[in-house]
């Protein structure tokens, strides 16, 4: 009897007060991009696929994507109003990428932040991009035009960027902890136009006699889908819910570094009367030191990378000398990398390596003297970096 009542107890509390949505009526957003309208206005535009509920339909069909794009004053009413167009009731649930206007970043961002805290439905894990030189929308109304630029495409490019150290994580609860944390700056990727990926339209011109016979029978061909025309690469620095500055893709380099968030990224280093190697990165380590020199704060760097050869284009790759030179060289190239890094940020007053939070553990009567002013703290650190490479393995030289 005991039992039976304690089956029954469990069932009641099972119960949800919540009205079921079929799966047919739902809208499926997988991505969102959030612009700022000159009057003020949010302009959303979803990456929105209707799910099919017939699992036994094939996996193309399954899915069909489309983009849709509302304006009004305030988020909310944006998706409430795609939701009334599309028929269909909008979910966040499935939200892997969050992109926001250049513009909107600049102005003032906390709004759509505390949107997307507030929504239970959005993953805090979902990556979050700012859009450079264009729209947030018009990236993902590509997505609408037979292009491979879709939420997937642009996640797969991010993670790549990330390895390579192009691209710094870039997750929604990174951002939070950040602009609602204490002398934090909150880092974003970016996205942006990129020349090198945009086709230029073929001149329309007469085919010549035999060619036209050539061309005739054949099948159209197909555009190439990988020139999306745009990139991944660099940072955005988010200071009190705005944008500060982008960072280039060099100090994007210098801030994995110190991070340790490189994986397997490729080093070249190439001189003149010396040779070319390419070597890929095994491991990494990095590790930051803040000291007090008298009443003066140092920031001690250290990177130790140990990385292997793929490509050698070198007289004599097995002299000890040569390694030695080649090794050196790549050093010299991830400290410039670094200090490029704190060029652009920690001498501006951007504290990037969390300096904030090591000082607090470190030496905390200090950051409680400086704390109300900790831009001014932050430039008057002095800046020790030091970085050793080891090449374990030089592998086969190539032939010149």
């Amino acid at each position: 009897m005991m039992k039976m009542a304690i089956w029954c107890l469990c069932c009641l509390l099972l119960t949800g007060c919540m009205k079921g949505v079929r799966l047919n009526e739902r809208g499926i957003v997988e991505a969102v991009a959030v612009d700022l309208t000159e009057e003020g206005e949010y302009l959303v535009t979803m990456q929105v696929c209707e799910a099919n509920s017939d699992v036994a339909a094939p996996k193309e069909e399954a899915q069909q994507c489309v983009v849709v794009e509302e304006t009004a004053e305030t988020l909310i009413q944006a998706i409430s109003d795609a939701s009334i167009s599309q028929g269909k009731q909008m979910f966040l649930g499935s939200c892997k990428l969050v992109l926001l206007g250049e513009t909107l970043v600049s102005e003032n961002l906390e709004p759509v932040l505390e949107f997307l805290n507030g929504n239970h439905q959005i993953d805090p894990a979902c990556s979050v991009l700012v859009s450079r030189d264009t729209e947030a929308g018009e990236i993902l109304q590509k997505s609408g035009q037979g292009s491979c630029l879709n939420a997937s495409w642009i996640l797969d490019s991010l993670q790549a960027s990330q390895k390579e150290g192009l691209s710094p994580k870039s997750r929604l609860i990174d951002l939070l902890n950040a602009v609602y944390g204490e002398n934090l700056p909150g880092i974003l990727g970016v996205i942006h136009p990129d020349p090198a990926q945009q086709t230029p339209q073929p001149t329309q011109s007469q085919p010549q006699e035999g060619e036209q016979a050539q061309q005739e029978g054949q099948p159209p061909q197909e555009e190439s889908k990988a020139d999306t025309g745009y990139a991944v690469s660099g940072m955005a620095l988010i200071e009190e819910g705005r944008l500060e500055i982008f960072l280039n893709e060099t100090a994007a380099k210098g801030y994995a570094w110190t991070r340790n968030g490189m994986k397997n990224p490729s080093i070249t280093i190439s001189a003149d009367g010396f040779g070319r190697i390419a070597a890929v990165a095994i491991s990494n380590q990095a590790k930051l030191s803040p000291e007090m020199v008298g009443d003066n704060p140092v920031l001690y760097i250290s990177v130790d990378v140990h990385s292997s050869a793929r490509e050698v284009y070198l007289e004599d790759a097995q002299d000890e000398n040569t390694r030695s030179q080649v090794q050196e060289l790549q050093a010299r190239e991830i400290k410039r990398q670094v200090e490029e890094l704190l060029e652009s940020t920690q001498r501006q007053g951007y504290d990037v390596l969390r300096l904030s939070l090591l000082m607090q553990q470190r030496y905390p009567d200090y950051y409680e003297a400086n704390r109300e002013n900790w831009e001014e703290a932050v430039k008057s650190f002095g800046y020790d970096v030091e970085v050793t490479c080891q090449i374990d393995r030089f592998g086969v030289r190539n032939v010149f």
